[in-house]
């Protein structure tokens, strides 16, 4: 059997995802990759092929950078040699649009993280090109995969027969520990928020949170890392505060993600809405316990008071309280029941074989 995965979002979350999913598949079948070719291959086995293609960084620039036609009809005539199974699309990525129908003679999976977009992502081009690909990805799958009960009922929603939905666990993010160094300890009163900083994630609920903290807790640290535009929360990063927030507004490669949760005493992910988020899955991998907010299928992978809290989204007060209250718990014991809640719910050879399963039954 041959499987054919489209992940053209080649860095960050959806290249880390792509690869252990295709890492998990290849132990069984034999598993193809198309992907941008300024992608870090080395997150992928031996076992897995790799087809690099010249496809661009930015969303907004494939209006402009997908006339090499013929780059195009050469892949579309290696995967019909390759005779796939399945030919499966693992993000968003526009160029499927006519992929989608050029090769619907096989058996189409879609994986869609996001079935909706997030709050402020609802304009401009970006958008539209990415609410056109959901919906016509979603429509022309056999199935569509998601990672939580709650993102099956969104699909159900816009129509999607029930049928065709396949609801499947994020898997781990446990190959970033082999980052971790040696000399790296836990710093007290340490506390990250990690990713892309975007309007949905709740920086700005978390720095109307820290002067709160902050008068119970002076030692407070704060850590903000990810790429985006930090400007709108710098209003909020109030002179009493600054020596305690640290940001790290900037792409932050691999390798020096361990070193971020290696330090922290826990993960703070104050979103005001969400789908999943893959930092959780970072967090659980290095034995560090969270606070989410009730969004999204995040309480679906969260017990609450065993591996974080779960607390009411865009509320600073509420927020202060539990990052507060965190600090009074046995956050070592918390961390090692995220990690097992990790290995037993997210392993990714199960998640294989759900999904080898689910081919078997179309």
């Amino acid at each position: 059997m041959k499987i054919v995965l489209f992940g053209l979002n080649g860095r960050g979350g959806m290249l880390h995802y792509t690869s252990q999913y295709a890492n998990a598949l290849s132990k069984k079948v034999d598993v193809y990759v198309i992907l941008p070719s300024y992608s870090d291959t080395s997150l992928f086995d031996s076992s897995v092929k790799l087809i690099k293609i010249n496809a661009p960084l930015s969303v907004v620039r494939t209006l402009f950078s997908s006339i090499n036609i013929i780059q195009h009809l050469q892949l579309i005539r290696t995967i019909n040699e390759l005779n796939p199974s399945i030919v499966q699309f693992m993000d968003n990525h526009p160029w499927y649009l006519p992929y989608v129908y050029m090769l619907k003679r096989y058996k189409i999976f879609v994986t869609q993280h996001d079935p909706q977009l997030h709050s402020g992502e609802a304009r401009g081009i970006r958008s539209f090109l990415i609410s056109i690909t959901n919906k016509v990805l979603r429509n022309k799958a056999d199935r569509v995969i998601v990672h939580g009960e709650g993102l099956k009922k969104v699909l159900l929603k816009y129509g999607v027969s029930d049928r065709k939905i396949l609801v499947v666990p994020h898997g781990d993010y446990s190959f970033f520990t082999k980052y971790s160094l040696p000399n790296i300890r836990t710093e007290p009163y340490t506390i990250l928020q990690f990713g892309r900083i975007v309007k949905y994630k709740g920086v700005d609920t978390l720095l109307k949170a820290i002067p709160l903290v902050k008068k119970k807790i002076p030692l407070i640290k704060v850590i903000i890392a990810g790429e985006g535009d930090f400007s709108p929360y710098r209003q909020y990063l109030t002179k009493d505060i600054k020596e305690n927030v640290k940001i790290i507004n900037r792409y932050v490669p691999d390798e020096e993600v361990a070193e971020l949760f290696q330090k922290c005493s826990f993960v703070v992910l104050p979103y005001d809405d969400a789908t999943q988020s893959g930092p959780l899955h970072v967090a659980y991998s290095f034995k560090k316990p969270v606070i989410v907010t009730d969004v999204g299928c995040l309480p679906e992978v969260v017990d609450d008071g065993k591996t974080g809290l779960i607390i009411k989204p865009k509320d600073p007060e509420i927020l202060a309280e539990a990052i507060i209250s965190m600090f009074h718990k046995d956050l070592k014991a918390m961390g090692e029941n995220g990690y097992i809640k990790m290995k037993e719910l997210m392993n990714w050879d199960k998640i294989a074989d759900i999904i080898l399963v689910s081919l078997k039954r179309l």
